[in-house]
């Protein structure tokens, strides 16, 4: 030590101070006797400093002894530890990855579960975007599912994979309907980093908290809440804590927050209000105290909207709903290659014509499973669509909260059958006044008197009112916020069902109640927005006579020209009939009227209704059966065709087996085997497990005898099969030198689209022919990558300036255009089409028909601004304006300075119209210089004489897409008018068949010019007709036929006359 090292070195100090005083004391003095004593108190004297000097040395000595002492102690305490808190740790881990919840999907009725990861159907997120449509009702509810599932399939081209969204963010809030899928996500978050941070993959250790117990625990903060479950496993709460502080400081933390706008269901509204605050409260602590602290938090999207008034300052991002191929994989993916089977089965029965809207409801995955497991119980479905909705309404009504794990509240302000009766009378109300979005204020309105009414409380109360609306929500899902204040039935075809159910009664109601309310329903029976109500109705009530009392009246119910009625019926029939249930008086009454009708109705898309129908009541009626087969063998054509279209149900073996043998039987007769080809695509599913018949379609292919164009059809339909035993050979067949060219190359682009087309088919083992058909397949696929595109490209070129066979010419002819179109955009295949073109070895010949082609790329591919600004730079090239030069000038405009205007060159001086009078086509120049045109001018160049037809028929396709609505009171106009072409008369007519006013008042307009149309114009009268059978569709008026005059009118509108005629 540094102060026991002094001691002497001080002792010789004193010691070398002696012996100098003794030299000095014995040089001048001497003495003997003084010197002595002199020396001893000296060192008595340097013997007190030296132990006045160490006594503070030792203490400090001490001190730092005893410090360095407790470092030790503690550095050995922390590693001892740190020790323990990694086996804490893995035993943490452990039990995630042994926890049920992580590992099983489990659901009410089900006795074990089915492995989460195995099931899980990955879905993407797009970014937040509050625009949503809020007035729904007054529309076709079918147009409406098919608007919703072509929406997904829009909104899934802008989403992006979770897994891609994780990476980028440190966090993340996630929004969706409720059963979307956000809480089976945040699971398997958990456990995927579970195993990854066991692995040494990620540094980020997961924990999942529901956000309901959080809201019922006394915790404050998620390090609090998370130390206390933690305190047994870490061996003190302290412990715990100071683990999970460590762990968010330095950004290894991962939370999982699922529900933030969830408080517990048993809550009282105020109490879910404070609940709700204190989660938002500690999540925006949390993010305060560990910036680098990694969160993905859920809600659900409408409460999410309503509640946050300052919104976290995370990305927002919405999960979106199952598209049909998600649907598909999840059923597959549920039963297994074993059950196979199973799922084809399930798949079939879920796409039937019959099923209506249900697939609707598949779009949301908690419903998926509900229906997966009602299959599941008995092997099917239930054979009426009505009893499915009663049992999924149940499981919702029951177990929707138990679902996600909350237990049921003991104090639920009603019972699940009381409910049902509040929804039914909610949905009865609403769909009244053709609406499905409905306010807060009125909805609580409604609540509030119809318990009062029940006598369900003891007063009418608009504070329970309301919180038995938000039980309703956050409880069964069977109501939704879809906005600040706006409510729905989650998906319209609850709604549907509701009404259905009130009308036929949730408890016992008399006959003549429900006689009642089923004629104010009938009142709307031509509308297509209650279509679904009625069949739903026949699969809910016991008095189905009163609904075919009323039909087939004609002193209760005006029939109408289109046999509404009659078809109507006919579709109830079926959906009330089962096994179980007596035969309705009124069965064949209905089945005869359906036969008269097929055979004897003049108007297509009525025979084609009937066929549908009638072939949906088979199985109830034999005799039916045996007389629609002898129609669809020998009876009159148009009859044939509708039955042949609709033959061949989903599940259908026998029907497939029928359809295959006439198909060939039919060979030769064009019209028969196309509408019998498009019967067997529907079926295409069903086709792909039986393959005793595609061995047969297979045999019929490979028979060089058989009919080319009926050979050629078939190899088609089953390259759409996407087996791959069956591509093997028809890859085979592809590269065959005999086989016909037109099915090789048609073979090649079906196979490049998949890409089954490689690299290897353009390899010199191959011939000629093969490789280069296959590489013109590749040219005109979008998906082909840049190598590929260039190899292929050369051997095309190659081909065409060494001299095409002439195989490769049929091929060349047909395909030179669309190779072209497909490929402009790319720059590096410009470059090589200018080289080939300046190529003196090309023949004249192919050097025109590539110009022609590349004017026509130009001017219909799908250039965005930066491909046409590099196109317009290439045109200031000598060699491009003299390839542009050699085209044929048709018209006044040269071909360089059109394609100048439709790459939007600003120096170009051409007009609108003057580019519309000269134009042969329809392509970009052409609608560009439509959309520099005003709206009345717009509509002129529909009587513009000096345009070609073919040219204003598709600038009224155009208008009508670019305009929908706005531009029906300027066609009737037009019509009035007569100064048109008869093609585009009915197109325009075609139209206001199709596109809804958009007032009623512009619908009773239309209606009355085309009653008008179809009574003076013989040429315009099956259009008109046409028209009138869509309007009817969707509005209520009734279009009737004269017995005696044979005029078409309708009750409520009168006809016009002194119309101009076309």
């Amino acid at each position: 030590m540094v102060e026991y090292a002094l001691i002497p070195l001080l002792q010789f100090a004193f010691l070398f101070l002696d012996i100098s005083w003794h030299a000095v004391f014995n040089w001048i003095i001497q003495p003997e006797i003084i010197g002595p004593i002199i020396a001893l108190l000296i060192n008595g004297v340097g013997f007190l400093v030296t132990l006045l000097a160490i006594k503070p040395w030792e203490q400090r000595g001490e001190e730092k002894r005893r410090r360095e002492a407790e470092e030790k102690k503690q550095v050995a305490e922390k590693q001892t530890r740190k020790k323990t808190l990694e086996e804490h740790e893995v035993e943490y881990l452990d039990s995630l990855l042994r926890d049920e919840r992580y590992i099983l999907v489990k659901h009410l009725p089900m006795a074990k579960g089915l492995p989460l990861a195995l099931i899980h159907v990955p879905q993407r997120l797009r970014l937040l975007s509050y625009q949503r449509v809020i007035n729904r009702g007054n529309a076709d509810p079918a147009l409406i599912m098919q608007q919703s599932l072509q929406e997904t399939e829009e909104e899934y081209k802008q989403a992006h994979d979770f897994d891609e969204i994780f990476q980028r963010e440190k966090r993340l809030l996630i929004l969706g309907a409720p059963g979307s899928g956000k809480s089976t996500l945040l699971l398997l978050v958990a456990r995927q980093s579970a195993m990854a941070y066991i692995q040494g993959k990620d540094t980020l250790l997961p924990f999942y908290i529901e956000l309901s117990d959080f809201a019922r625990s006394e915790a404050t903060s998620y390090i609090e809440y998370l130390s206390e479950l933690l305190e047994v496993r870490f061996e003190g709460k302290e412990n715990a804590r100071a683990y999970l502080q460590e762990k968010a400081k330095n950004g290894s933390l991962l939370l999982l927050l699922d529900a933030l706008d969830e408080a517990p269901v048993e809550s009282a509204s105020q109490e879910r209000r404070k609940a709700y605050q204190k989660i938002f409260d500690a999540v925006e602590q949390i993010v305060a105290d560990y910036p680098d602290i990694q969160l993905i938090i859920t809600a659900r999207l409408a409460e999410y909207k309503q509640r946050q008034r300052t919104p976290l300052p995370f990305p927002e991002y919405e999960i979106l709903p199952f598209r049909h191929a998600d649907v598909e994989r999840f059923i597959d993916q549920w039963f297994g290659d074993q059950q196979a089977h199973l799922a084809h089965r399930l798949k079939a029965e879920w796409n039937a014509p019959g099923t209506g809207r249900l697939p609707l409801l598949a779009t949301n995955p908690l419903l998926l499973t509900y229906i997966v497991l009602i299959f599941s119980q008995n092997g099917h479905l239930p054979e009426r669509r009505a009893d499915i909705y009663k049992q999924i309404v149940d499981l919702m009504l029951q177990g929707w909260d138990r679902e996600r794990l909350l237990s049921r509240p003991e104090n639920a302000l009603l019972k699940p059958e009381l409910k049902r009766e509040l929804l039914a009378h909610l949905a009865w109300h609403y769909h009244q006044q053709y609406t499905r979005d409905f306010t807060e204020d009125e909805v609580v309105t409604f609540i509030a008197d119809f318990c009062q009414k029940q006598q369900w409380f003891p007063e009418r109360d608009q504070t329970v009112a309301r919180q038995l609306l938000e039980e309703i929500c956050s409880d069964n899902g069977l109501l939704e916020k879809r906005g600040e204040h706006l409510y729905s039935f989650s998906h319209l075809t609850f709604q549907e069902y509701f009404a259905a159910l009130c009308i036929a009664g949730v408890t016992e109601r008399t006959e003549n109640e429900e006689q009642h309310l089923l004629m104010q329903a009938l009142q709307h029976r031509q509308k297509a927005w209650w279509e679904e109500v009625f069949l739903l109705y026949a699969g809910c009530t016991r008095r189905i006579h009163l609904l075919f009392d009323a039909l087939l009246d004609p002193n209760t119910l005006i029939e109408d020209l289109f046999a509404r009625n009659c078809l109507l019926a006919g579709r109830c029939l079926d959906a009330y009939s089962h096994p179980e249930l007596p035969q309705p008086k009124h069965q064949q009454q209905i089945i005869e009227q359906l036969l008269n009708l097929l055979e004897t109705t003049s108007y297509a898309m009525v025979r084609e209704e009937a066929a549908s129908v009638l072939l949906g009541l088979m199985d109830i009626d034999n005799g039916l059966q045996q007389d629609l087969l002898v129609l669809m063998q020998t009876g009159p054509f148009p009859v044939r065709q509708a039955l042949l279209a609709a033959y061949g149900r989903p599940g259908a073996t026998d029907e497939l087996k029928q359809l295959i043998s006439w198909l060939l039987q039919a060979a030769g007769d064009e019209r028969v085997t196309a509408t019998i080809l498009k019967s067997l695509e529907r079926c295409k599913d069903d086709l792909k497990l039986e393959q005793s018949l595609v061995q047969q379609l297979l045999s019929y292919v490979q028979d060089q005898a058989a009919d080319p164009g009926l050979r050629y059809d078939i190899c088609i339909l089953l390259a759409r099969l996407e087996l791959p035993t069956l591509d093997k050979i028809l890859l085979i067949q592809m590269q065959d030198k005999k086989e016909d060219v037109r099915l090789r190359i048609s073979l090649a682009v079906r196979f490049a689209r998949r890409e089954l087309i490689t690299e290897s088919f353009l390899l010199p083992q191959h011939d000629e022919l093969t490789r280069f058909l296959c590489a013109l397949a590749l040219l005109m696929t979008p998906a082909t990558s840049l190598a590929l595109r260039e190899q292929a490209q050369e051997i095309v070129f190659t081909v065409i300036l060494q001299g095409p066979s002439e195989k490769q010419k049929r091929l060349l002819y047909s395909y030179i255009p669309f190779m072209l179109l497909r490929n402009l955009s790319f720059s590096f295949f410009r470059e090589r089409l200018w080289e080939v073109l300046q190529d003196q070895r090309l023949n004249q010949l192919w050097r025109d028909k590539l110009v022609e082609a590349l004017y026509r790329g130009i001017l219909s591919a799908p250039l965005n601004q930066e491909g046409q600004q590099a196109l317009l730079s290439e045109l200031q090239r000598p060699e491009v304006v003299a390839v542009l030069q050699s085209i044929p000038q048709t018209g006044q405009i040269s071909p360089v300075a059109r394609v100048r205007y439709a790459l939007g060159d600003p120096a170009s001086q051409l007009q609108p119209l003057e580019v519309l009078q000269s134009a042969h086509e329809f392509l970009s120049a052409e609608k560009r210089a439509f959309q520099q045109l005003s709206d009345k001018e717009q509509i002129e160049l529909l009587e513009n004489v000096h345009i070609e037809g073919t040219v204003r028929l598709a600038l009224l396709k155009h208008l009508v897409q670019e305009k929908a609505s706005k531009c029906i009171e300027d066609l009737r106009a037009l019509l009035k008018r007569g100064k048109i072409s008869l093609d585009l008369r009915n197109a325009i007519i075609s139209t206001l068949g199709l596109e809804p006013a958009k007032k009623r008042e512009g619908e009773e307009e239309t209606v009355r010019l085309l009653l008008h149309l179809a009574n003076h114009e013989q040429a315009t009268r099956e259009a008109a007709l046409q028209a009138l059978w869509y309007i009817s569709r969707r509005t209520s008026i009734h279009i009737v036929k004269n017995r005696s005059s044979g005029k078409i009118s309708s009750p409520e509108i009168e006809a016009i006359s002194g119309l101009a005629s076309g």
